[in-house]
């Protein structure tokens, strides 16, 4: 240990984009503890869905601390964790987050590295279309919360798909689908808030990291595990060595196929594409998404 004060860190994210491994991964280094979720947990604690079932209201007590507690009295859990040269979290806070906290609590006595960890729209959608499938079969309070936003703002377009396609609404698949494609919204509201996280007194914003880099290149991960927590790390280390061992951790999807959004879109129905692109347009993501390098060339048709 050193003899200065601790780096602390936080690696924001809505979820659905690897976040799991990227907490699991900075734990597996030994002068690092890193929590994950809303739950501010270890990411050793929850490993399936039936610890998570297990544990939803405190989950739900999570999504409720994500905005109602000061960041420092979250960072004072993970700092009782033990002692360590770094403390932070992946998806303990999404972006939006942050500005609402520094204005309720006022600037944390911490000084923050901050990343935002993201993941192409239509893989993330797909993620969530397969977690949502498990999900609300025991949480209702998810499935109450987003099907409400769901309606709230599309539900001229949601009756008009279904009649247009014969769908079932209340067909479980279908409802995951919609409900995931609705969660794009939540992407708009950190994009929004990037420019006043990059203002806050004590949060050093330090860009987006995509997933599908940080969890296949090694010198990626490297560069953002040591901008976040202050440790310098050589790519043939015998740590990064050991991180891209790891498998996937927290699969969400229903199926075993590890596709590319291209290759996803080959697969989807009519409808599930025409769900898809009314949400991508209707809360404006291809301008932000390109620009980080993405790609959507096969999905033009739909949004022209």
């Amino acid at each position: 240990m050193t003899a200065n004060a601790p780096r602390n860190f936080i690696v924001t994210c809505h979820g659905w984009s690897a976040s799991k491994w990227t907490a699991h991964t900075f734990s597996m280094h030994s002068d690092v503890i890193c929590t994950h979720s809303a739950m501010n947990v270890l990411s050793t604690e929850i490993r399936n869905y039936d610890g998570l079932r297990d544990s939803v209201r405190k989950l739900h007590t999570g999504y409720v601390n994500r905005q109602q507690r000061p960041v420092d009295q979250s960072y004072d859990e993970i700092a009782g964790h033990g002692r360590a040269e770094a403390y932070g979290s992946v998806h303990l806070y999404r972006l939006r987050d942050l500005p609402i906290l520094w204005e309720r609590f006022g600037k944390p006595t911490r000084q923050f590295m901050v990343y935002n960890q993201i993941r192409h729209p239509l893989s993330l959608v797909w993620s969530g279309y397969g977690e949502f499938q498990t999900l609300f079969r025991f949480d209702i309070n998810e499935l109450h919360w987003t099907l409400g936003k769901l309606l709230d703002t599309s539900r001229d377009f949601v009756f008009d798909l279904a009649r247009r396609y014969d769908l079932m609404l209340g067909d479980y698949e279908v409802l995951a689908f919609l409900c995931a494609c609705r969660v794009l919204g939540s992407l708009r509201l950190d994009i929004d808030a990037e420019a006043v996280v990059r203002q806050l007194p004590g949060a050093d914003f330090r860009g987006h990291v995509q997933m599908e880099q940080i969890t296949s290149d090694p010198e990626r991960f490297s560069a953002v595990f040591s901008g976040a927590t202050g440790l310098p790390v050589a790519v043939d280390d015998a740590y990064v060595q050991e991180v891209f061992a790891t498998k996937a951790i927290n699969k969400h999807r229903q199926d075993t196929k590890r596709l590319t959004p291209r290759q996803r879109w080959e697969t989807l129905k009519d409808w599930q594409e025409d769900a898809f692109c009314h949400f991508l347009e209707r809360f404006d993501l291809l301008p932000f998404y390109t620009e980080q390098g993405y790609e959507f060339d096969f999905i033009q048709a739909c949004v022209a």
